[in-house]
């Protein structure tokens, strides 16, 4: 047996018609012997009962088919922007993997030394800062042409 506290807070569930038949027969059962929840139950069966009488709004027949449409939308832009997440980071990669190449190679080719005004180009820093550099640039005007190009497609 549920003390008071529990089944009244019960009582507007049974009004609407929510609980379960076991739940319900309990809360029936304490509306026989408690004045107070009877009146509450009365009050909110009158309000359930007034609420089924309004009229039902009428939903606009292409409704569903539009928020359908505007669902899948969403998903195949979150897709997308997920497959040019990984393919940045494929290309972030393979970026620093040529670069490493290509340092590995141009050391190999030359011996190991091409200066300018004294440095050596060769050099990991200078020539990681200089890769780091054209491959910032390159990525940058990559960003803005994909940005332009995905505000096109929204504008279609």
């Amino acid at each position: 047996m549920m003390d008071h506290k529990k089944i009244r807070e019960q009582v507007a569930l049974d009004a609407a018609g929510a609980l379960r038949q076991e739940e319900s027969l309990e809360v029936r059962r304490h509306l026989g012997e408690c004045e107070t929840c009877r009146r509450e139950f009365e009050v909110l069966s009158a309000y359930v009962g007034g609420l089924k009488n309004l009229p039902q709004p009428v939903v606009p027949s292409q409704l569903v088919a539009r928020t359908q449409a505007r669902i899948l939308r969403a998903h195949v832009e979150a897709r997308s922007e997920s497959a040019s997440a990984a393919m940045f980071g494929a290309l972030a990669a393979f970026s620093w993997l040529m670069t490493y190449a290509s340092w590995t190679f141009a050391r190999w080719l030359s011996g190991g030394s091409v200066e300018v005004f004294g440095v050596n180009l060769l050099d990991a820093g200078p020539w990681f800062a200089t890769s780091f550099a054209v491959t910032a640039i390159t990525a940058g005007v990559a960003a803005l042409m994909l940005s332009n190009h995905r505000q096109a497609r929204r504008v279609l």
